[in-house]
Order: C-alpha cells, then structure tokens, then sequence
C-alpha cells in the first residue's frame, strides 16, 4: 500500500505541473483497483483538478500502445509498467 501512496503522490504532484502550465485538465489514466484512492486523493483540498479514465491495466496498457495522450499513467503491476518502459 506505502508503493501505491507514493505512487499516487507522485501522480498528484505531475498533475499539477502539467495543470499549471495548460489550459486543460491533465489525463490521468488509472487502473480500476487504483481509481478509489485516485478519486479520494483528487477530492483532497488543494489537489489538481484531473481527468481520469479507469480500465483494467491491460486495457491501459493496449491504450498507451495506441497512442492515448495521458499524462499520467498508474498501472496495478510492476511487469505492465516495466514492459510499457522497455517499449
């Protein structure tokens, strides 16, 4: 769970970058497991407004191989991650 909690922070954090220097709600894509916590961090005060988009990880992963513009990408398992980083 502390590896999600990071992860989700660190999600949080390239939001508001990216928000601060567009006119449009960043993309975040976000596993379904993880899209609870997503949508209760985003609620938090102060967090950056986002759009979010839940699939399966294999779903978001055929979807980042398409060409999908997230700008940011939460996968429930490492190997998803690893392999979309290989390719």
């Amino acid at each position: 769970m502390r590896r999600a909690a990071r992860g989700l922070a660190a999600a949080l954090l390239l939001c508001s970058a990216v928000a601060a220097g567009e006119e449009r709600a960043p993309l975040l894509l976000a596993a379904v497991s993880l899209a609870p916590a997503v949508a209760a961090a985003l609620a938090l005060p102060g967090a950056p407004a986002a759009t979010v988009s839940s699939a399966g990880t294999g779903e978001l992963v055929r979807q980042v191989r398409a060409g999908v513009g997230a700008d940011v990408v939460l996968l429930a398992d490492t190997e998803s991650v690893a392999l979309l980083e290989r390719e």
